[in-house]
């Protein structure tokens, strides 16, 4: 969003409107709710969730966007570790073995079921938060 308000591209609230129904429609619909079901039905087992999360360094190929959704999934990570949920204190264990990346999406699904959400809960908040 940023390059493209520096570009002139997002200029004004219609603009702005357009690329945020993009980014939900285009985006986050088709991929990251996927990926935060995914994980969600997969927390029992941080090393599925972890094959979920390689998927997501796979499949996105700016390295911008991976560094980004890794850096917001390494702060949730903390929060909920510091918060003693044992799913969050696994996966930090993963990532500092380089056997997990952390991307958002797939610590939402995964933290949000330890917390107990639904679901159907995780996914609305996973598109609120997005």
């Amino acid at each position: 969003l940023e390059g493209l308000v520096e570009r002139g591209a997002v200029s004004d609230a219609a603009s702005l409107t357009a690329f945020v129904k993009g980014q939900l429609n285009g985006r986050w619909a088709t991929y990251d709710r996927a990926i935060n079901a995914a994980a969600h039905f997969a927390a029992s087992d941080v090393r599925a969730v972890a094959e979920i999360d390689s998927l997501v360094e796979a499949t996105t190929l700016a390295a911008e966007l991976r560094n980004g959704s890794c850096r917001m999934g390494a702060a949730m990570l903390l929060v909920f570790a510091r918060l003693g949920h044992e799913a969050a204190i696994q996966y930090r264990a993963l990532i500092a073995q380089n056997d997990a990346h952390g991307h958002l999406a797939a610590m939402q699904g995964m933290l949000w079921a330890s917390a107990g959400l639904s679901v159907d809960e995780a996914i609305a908040l996973s598109a609120h938060t997005f």
